[in-house]
């Protein structure tokens, strides 16, 4: 089961959980024209290293907890343009 990013990152780009994730799981994403952080559950290998770094709470650790944002977080990760924090730097919005 992967870990999933949940409604409270709408409108927030902090990242703190990019530089954490050894897979590089998490990518920026857009949910109706807020920005907010994703995670591509086909990466996640559930180390948990995101949870503690999210400045907001805003991640949990399983897909049962969130299942509507589960499906938005694998549908927002497959989408052309989905990036890599990696790629682009974290800055807070």
């Amino acid at each position: 089961m992967a870990y999933v990013i949940i409604g409270k990152c709408l409108g927030e780009r902090y990242g703190a959980c990019v530089d954490v994730c050894p897979v590089e799981a998490m990518h920026f994403g857009d949910h109706e024209g807020a920005a907010m952080m994703v995670i591509n559950p086909d990466t996640c290998i559930d180390c948990g290293a995101c949870l503690p770094e999210c400045p907001i709470a805003a991640i949990v650790d399983s897909v049962d907890q969130a299942p509507e944002w589960a499906e938005y977080n694998k549908a927002a990760a497959a989408m052309p343009g989905a990036t890599s924090g990696r790629v682009i730097r974290r800055k807070a919005w």
